[in-house]
């Protein structure tokens, strides 16, 4: 869909442990970081809330990483050293 020009969003987080347990009989919720998780939640919440509250459309080629995030530590005072 991104190279239909549809706005695409890829959060990174680190994944130096996703493989660990990735789709084996292992990977049980008792494994889930709830740390990581509530964050990964509060960045897709926060995405969603400033995309939907844009005063324009945003086009694929008007956004870049870096763009996002700024606009994503705006949106969360006191948090902005943690992305």
């Amino acid at each position: 869909m991104v190279q239909l020009g549809v706005p695409g969003l890829s959060p990174s987080q680190d994944s130096r442990f996703y493989f660990s347990y990735h789709h084996s009989a292992a990977d049980t919720l008792d494994k889930v970081n709830v740390q990581q998780l509530n964050e990964n939640a509060a960045v897709m919440a926060v995405t969603a809330y400033a995309l939907a509250d844009a005063s324009e459309a945003i086009t694929s080629e008007e956004i870049d990483s870096e763009t996002l995030v700024t606009g994503v530590k705006s949106l969360l005072p006191g948090k902005s050293s943690r992305m």
